[in-house]
């Protein structure tokens, strides 16, 4: 007991949860193993801001100002559920009401949202507000943007669709160089000004920095810190994430992925990212892409293996790989084990497969390729190493973009047509 308001429950109470939940909600039943949970018995009244419509027979009324309950009889106890996602139980007199308290480990049903990069590094693009249409009707409700312009950000507001908001890479040195006040003063003016903070679920800080634009490398994290406490201030550390997706070849070694390895010179940094996100609950964010894997390793990478077509697993120890973005994945989740970091969630920010432009490049691997991401995602499959977990996973991108450099290949990512059009016919769920 705990200031004398928790006590102890019989946790084989909770095994017959699931059932009871489903005859009372219209809210999906958790995916979790009930019965080996730690519980405790609340009768404390929780703040109103964790209940919502309530289906329970027993329940009469509910008001949040009054923050009242009544029913017909019995006591009202609270059964609080903590296993990485929060769960909030009702139990009220032998009937169960249910409210989710979302957060970064949240489990349903219906597995991890499948999202969409929007890129604009393109002429001739529709207006962000035929976008915002475009992707509603095709069931789109997570999308990342790779800057706060305001035009973009006012066209989703109110749409209830959840953004991943980029911070160019040019922006981090001020960011890092300010202060927490500064960094409030910049997500108001940038970000919420144009947008609810209801519907930013991540910032990205920063894109592939440490490979790619290695100028700003030290900006890195003094720009993470500086964000958090600015968004603590604000009341919105626990509900909007901090982190800077990085490309998959941050690693020195990836194969076997057992044999996972950032790169030893990129040591200096990587180790306090990881901290952060250690410390704040947040994602790694990396961006894998299968297709430049293979192309740059025609010889050793079977194609096949890449679109998850592959019929003779690799093995590695007591492990099966039969595709190369589970093997990208679980190899950065031993490097961060090797750097003793253990349960840092993994979020796929880029991934996709160019349709023209380079070797095995067409409608046809595209189709395929991002067909078996969304079931993978929605289907919480999960990687070998962490089998059955959630892993959202954004595909790359809602148009081709005729202004990106490189290889010819970087062009051709769209997955709709300026149209309005689908290029190929991909389901989002």
């Amino acid at each position: 007991m705990r200031n004398g308001r928790h006590k102890a429950i019989d946790p084989s109470f909770l095994v017959q949860l699931p059932n009871k939940l489903r005859n009372c909600l219209k809210v999906s039943v958790p995916k979790v193993s009930l019965c080996n949970l730690n519980v405790k018995v609340n009768v404390g009244l929780p703040p109103a801001a964790v209940y919502d419509t309530m289906t329970d027979p027993d329940y009469k009324e509910f008001s949040k100002t009054s923050r009242k309950v009544l029913l017909d009889e019995g006591p009202r106890q609270v059964v609080e559920v903590e296993q990485s996602a929060v769960w909030k139980f009702l139990w009220w007199s032998g009937t169960i009401s249910v409210h989710v308290l979302v957060n970064q480990n949240r489990r349903s049903d219906v597995g991890a949202p499948v999202g969409i990069c929007y890129g604009r590094v393109a002429s001739n693009l529709p207006p962000p507000s035929t976008v915002v249409n475009l992707l509603k009707s095709n069931g789109i409700n997570d999308v990342r943007i790779f800057d706060a312009d305001p035009e973009t950000l006012l066209s989703f507001s109110g749409t209830g669709i959840s953004l991943m908001v980029g911070v160019p890479n040019e922006s981090l040195p001020s960011l890092a160089n300010g202060n927490a006040d500064t960094s409030v003063q910049w997500l108001q003016s940038n970000i919420f000004a144009h947008i609810p903070a209801t519907q930013v679920k991540y910032i990205a800080v920063g894109n592939e920095v440490f490979l790619k634009d290695p100028f700003f490398t030290p900006y890195v994290v003094p720009a993470l810190l500086n964000l958090y406490h600015a968004l603590e201030i604000l009341n919105l550390g626990n509900s909007i994430k901090l982190s800077s997706p990085q490309a998959a070849s941050v690693l020195s070694s990836s194969y076997p992925p057992s044999s996972g390895m950032f790169d030893p010179y990129l040591e200096s940094v990587i180790v306090p990212l990881l901290q952060f996100l250690y410390d704040s609950r947040s994602p790694f964010m990396v961006n894998a892409y299968p297709y430049i894997s293979y192309v740059n390793n025609l010889k050793h990478v079977e194609l096949d293996y890449a679109l998850f077509k592959s019929r003779n697993p690799m093995q590695d120890g007591a492990l099966e790989y039969r595709n190369l973005l589970d093997a990208s994945v679980d190899a950065l989740v031993y490097a961060m084990e090797r750097e003793r970091f253990s349960g840092i969630k993994v979020v796929v920010t880029e991934t996709g497969w160019p349709t023209a432009g380079g070797e095995a490049a067409s409608v046809e691997n595209a189709l395929a390729y991002n067909k078996e991401v969304v079931r993978r995602v929605v289907n919480d499959v999960g990687t070998p190493k962490r089998p059955g977990e959630e892993m959202e996973a954004y595909l790359f991108s809602v148009y081709d973009e005729n202004g990106k450099n490189g290889e010819d290949y970087e062009k051709h990512f769209g997955i709709f047509g300026l149209d309005g059009n689908k290029v190929y016919d991909l389901s989002f769920s």
